[in-house]
Formats: C-alpha cells, sequence, structure tokens
C-alpha cells in the first residue's frame, strides 16, 4: 500500500499495470507492471530484475511476492499475490488514475493469488483469487488499508458476489 501511493504520487496518479490477465506471467521485463514497478519504493529489486538475476523467489522465501504458505505450482513466474485484473490493463491505451477510482476504500488492488498469475479476480478459472487462511483471504485496498475476507464472502472459486465493501 506505500509502495503504490507512492508510485502514484511519482507517476501523476497513474497505478501501475496489472500484469497479462487471464494469461500466466510470461513476460518478466515491463518496468510498468505492478511487480515491476513497486519494489524499487520499498528498497528491493524488481520481480524481472530478479529473475534475470536467477533469484526467482520460491516457495518458503522471506519475499515480498511469496506469502507464507504458498505452494509454486511452477512455470515463469511465482507470484502468490495478484493485482485486481480490473484495474490498469494493457488493452486501455493508459494505465488507470486513482482519481479514476470512485471509491479507492472499497476497491481491490492486490490479493492473495494462486501463483502463476500477475492479477487474479474471484473465479473458477486458475487465475482466481484464494483464500488460504482458515479459508480466508487478505485484501489490499487502493487507499491503502487490508483486510480479511471469508472465501465465499469474496467468491473464491466462483465469481464475483458483487458487495458493495469489495469492489473488483
Amino acid at each position: 500500500g506505500v509502495a503504490l501511493a507512492a508510485y502514484a504520487n511519482d507517476n501523476d496518479g497513474f497505478i501501475p499495470r496489472r500484469g497479462q490477465g487471464v494469461q500466466p506471467v510470461g513476460q518478466l521485463n515491463r518496468p510498468e507492471e505492478w511487480f515491476n514497478a513497486l519494489p524499487p519504493y520499498l528498497g528491493m529489486k524488481s520481480y524481472g530484475d530478479l529473475v534475470a538475476a536467477g533469484k526467482r523467489p520460491k516457495a518458503g522465501d522471506n519475499s515480498l511476492f511469496v506469502r507464507p504458505g504458498a505452494k509454486d505450482p511452477g512455470g515463469t513466474a511465482f507470484l502468490s499475490y495478484g493485482m485486481n485484473m480490473n484495474l490498469s490493463p494493457w488493452n486501455l491505451s493508459m494505465a488507470t488514475k486513482l482519481s479514476q477510482i470512485e471509491q479507492p476504500a472499497v476497491t481491490v488492488f492486490l490479493a492473495e493469488a494462486p501463483g502463476q498469475y500477475a492479477s487474479t479476480y474471484p473465479s473458477s478459472q486458475p487465475y482466481g483469487c484464494v483464500a488460504p487462511y482458515r479459508k480466508q483471504g487478505n485484501i489490499l485496498f487502493l487507499d491503502g488499508h487490508v483486510s480479511a475476507f471469508s472465501a465465499s464472502y469474496l467468491g473464491v472459486g466462483k465469481g464475483d458476489p458483487q458487495r458493495d465493501d469489495v469492489r473488483w
């Protein structure tokens, strides 16, 4: 949340891009993607730089990209967090501005994800968000606060339940 606020401040209110959508992460070198754009604001290397240096995060690492207990599904990338698939997609000519979001306090920025995807959404598809802790998932909202919700409340494995307090 801190990195997002700093990034938006330095980029005229724009937020980073969300990743590769419904596809597993394959392209790691775009600096505008959240997993590359935000870590430098925390004094860390971007995901793409880590992979290029042969230091791809793995299960059990103490890493910004890997939640405790996450299982590595293999593939090019291992990100156990994903950006809201509806925010700042590459099919728009410009990234999304924070000021364009009507309710940042209830709009999801990052959620726990299955591992090969940089973006997530409540779905039964492989990119769907997960709730790994006692069937609860943590959500980082655009205003910077974090809350935990039950899997059923989030729509894990099903689809967006259209909640007023958790907007995708």
